[in-house]
């Protein structure tokens, strides 16, 4: 009897295995995972062996709680028996069952303590590679991959087992190069068809994932061929398979590919998109009737789903197209409408106008949402109402970034930047900055990036500084001036962004914006107006020293037209004012020496900035001859009162007061500032008199 009951003990673990493998099969990144289960091979006898045989069972027929119990008990009350190993990693399996976070955490802490405890065992090798699975569903995709090494280290047995589970987590983790490795290793270590299969399709998708298109194809082919039921069984694989085909140009299989997809899939998430893919694919072939019949198929058998609004969308591109390849008579599209009791053509493209725009309102949160407003610009456009069109595009553009892998926001930025660019180089030529700046924020928050690097950016953020908007220039300079940008553009906004800073009277940015600017284009076409702009901002800041090294840098390059040109002038008005600053008159008059012997420099301003320096000197007579040069050449009011008020000056320094006195009338009588002319009034009354002559 006791024999006899043992045979059906064990004939009852048999059957409750059969059950078990398919409840234990976990999925990860749609494929299965397959495992055997707990392991164990000792005789299944005793009370012990009849608590283990009641907990396989219930746990083969989802009876969780019962089966936790009898597990419970054996480890409990058997704590030696051979079974309680066995035991542990079903009841680890039952706490991941739960299928929560924090179950999946308990039940790896359960088989770590099985590894720790026994290491050597055949649960413990299992339980290193289910450690894997279980991070892996939790997207602990770092801790799985560890875990799937671990056990490919510890144990050559499981290593196939744990390499599918690797390069599976390599495709989640978008690592093709790497996954395929993995994969290949499965096919070399093992002849078991449950882990071969997975490992096949799966490099298949690396490759694919990779673009590697003809290695991808050649992989799913030999899948198909070796293993065709599993293939049909796997819709991801069919899917992924046909988007290869297209790539390779094989658009006739993958259209067959996609249809044997929807007749073995009619209810995945992914069939209406299927028939509209193949009704693009004859859209595309010029098959307009078959395209029209597939959408149509779509909005019947899918209402309700986001491709029912595709096919609407497709059907009404497809309807535009129809008309421009083959346009029907005025009067029978008039008949056709009147049919239908609406006026011809301005309904129709109100209709799909209005379709566009509820599908766009109504998937605002994935990407159809930004392909219906891209084909709205597209109707609108065609209707030639380009200003609706574009804002229809900025409305998807300003979408980037919202939705990943949507690329109908590039596709609007780019017919933004066709449409609006020719328009904003035409202002910028015309010299219209207000408009071309107008223009440039009608393509919205992403005008930046879509002109990154370009020339025309460059242009429009000097139209920004020239109309004295300022901090925006300083916001399009700044991007110009990345390492990325063409170094003919680079620099240009590099002076203009120093000169922004300039006129902003931020002198620490702008003198740093300027040095940079030499250190790195030290040859610049812009080296000579880089080196007076940084002058400049250090006499600003009234760094002398500074001042008198980059003055004297520019002078010691430049050419003799430059000496003379009012830059020339100026860069030795500069350096004769630092060194006047430090206490080196003898030579800021020196410099203005030599700006007087340079040919065509001697401007009014010229002679009036020698001569005050002479005055500084001590030397009057030659101060006043040059004042006196000035009064009686041709030169601006304010020049020639200027003058005046300093021969004054001198002409008291000398005690010859009847002139003085005259010179001061004349300024006061010209009156260009008022105040010269208030101190020439003061230095006027404290005049002493000067004695009357005899017999006057």
């Amino acid at each position: 009897m006791r024999k006899r009951s043992s045979i059906v003990a064990l004939l009852i673990v048999v059957l409750s295995l059969l059950v078990i493998k398919p409840a234990n099969a976990d999925q990860l990144h749609s494929f299965v995972l397959p495992d055997d289960g707990p392991r164990y091979q000792a005789p299944i006898k005793g009370p012990d062996g009849s608590l283990f045989t009641d907990g396989i069972t219930a746990f083969g027929q989802e009876r969780y709680q019962d089966a936790e119990q009898a597990f419970d008990s054996l480890i409990k009350n058997f704590p030696t028996s051979p079974l309680v190993q066995a035991s542990r990693a079903f009841l680890a399996d039952l706490i991941a069952k739960g299928g929560t976070d924090h179950q999946r955490r308990q039940a790896i802490e359960a088989y770590r303590a099985l590894i720790r405890d026994d290491p050597s065992s055949s649960n413990a090798s299992r339980a290193r590679w289910r450690i894997g699975d279980l991070y892996a569903q939790d997207r602990w995709l770092v801790e799985a991959k560890a875990s799937y090494e671990q056990a490919l280290a510890e144990s050559s047995k499981e290593a196939p087992r744990a390499l599918l589970g690797l390069g599976l987590v390599l495709l989640e983790g978008a690592q093709w190069k790497d996954a395929v490795h993995a994969f290949q290793q499965v096919k070399t270590r093992t002849e078991d068809e449950r882990l071969i299969v997975p490992a096949m399709f799966g490099l298949a998708e690396a490759l694919a994932r990779a673009k590697q298109w003809d290695k991808a194809h050649s992989a799913y082919e030999s899948g198909v061929r070796q293993w065709p039921t599993a293939f049909k069984l796997h819709p991801e694989s069919m899917l992924l398979f046909a988007d290869v085909k297209v790539h390779l140009q094989k658009h006739a299989e993958a259209r067959a590919l996609l249809a044997q997809f929807y007749n073995l899939h009619p209810h995945h998430a992914e069939a209406p998109s299927a028939l509209i893919q193949i009704g693009d694919s004859w859209r595309q072939g010029g098959r307009f009737d078959r395209a029209k019949t597939l959408y149509a198929a779509v909005i019947q058998n899918h209402s309700g789903t986001y491709q029912e609004s595709i096919a609407r969308m497709r059907l009404a591109e497809v309807a535009r197209e129809g008309l421009v390849q083959e346009p029907k008579a005025g009067p029978q599209l008039g008949i056709e409408a009147m049919l239908e009791g609406r006026q011809a053509g301005e309904a129709d493209s109100r209709a799909q106008e209005e379709l566009l725009e509820h599908i766009a309102q109504s998937y605002a949160s994935v990407s159809l949402g930004s392909e219906a407003l891209f084909h709205l610009g597209e109707h609108l456009e065609a209707l030639d109402r380009r200003l609706e069109a574009v804002e229809a595009y900025r409305r998807a553009s300003e979408r980037k970034g919202l939705i990943a892998d949507d690329l109908w926001p590039d596709s609007a930025g780019r017919r933004l930047v066709t449409i609006l660019g020719s328009w904003m180089i035409a202002a910028l030529q015309a010299h219209d900055d207000l408009t071309a700046v107008n223009l440039f924020y009608r393509h919205g928050a992403s005008g930046e990036e879509l002109y990154a690097g370009n020339a025309i950016l460059l242009q429009v953020a000097e139209a920004h500084h020239r109309l004295g908007f300022s901090p925006q220039a300083i916001k399009l300079y700044r991007s110009l001036v990345k390492d990325t940008v063409p170094d003919a553009v680079r620099e240009k906004a590099f002076v203009g962004l120093g000169l922004a800073y300039l006129e902003q009277q931020d002198w620490p940015a702008a003198r740093r914006v300027f040095e940079r600017t030499l250190l790195q284009y030290p040859a610049g076409q812009s080296r000579s107006l880089v080196l007076g702009y940084l002058a400049e901002t250090l006499h600003r800041q009234g760094e002398w020293n500074a001042v008198i090294r980059v003055c004297r840098l520019w002078l010691g390059h430049a050419h003799a037209d430059a000496m003379a040109s009012p830059e020339g002038r100026q860069m030795r008005h500069l350096l004769a004012n630092a060194q006047l600053a430090i206490g080196h008159a003898s030579e800021a008059l020196v410099t203005l020496a030599g700006t007087m012997t340079t040919p065509g420099a001697k401007t009014p301003d010229t002679w009036l900035r020698y001569a005050d320096q002479l005055v500084v000197s001590g030397r009057y007579e030659q101060a006043a001859l040059h004042y006196l040069h000035v009064i009686q050449s041709p030169s601006s009011p304010t020049d020639a009162q200027w003058a005046r008020f300093q021969l004054a000056k001198v002409r008291r320094a000398q005690k010859r007061y009847g002139e003085v006195r005259t010179l001061l009338q004349e300024v006061q009588s010209m009156a260009t500032d008022d105040l010269v002319g208030r101190i020439s009034a003061a230095l006027l009354a404290d005049l002493p008199q000067t004695a009357k002559r005899a017999g006057g």
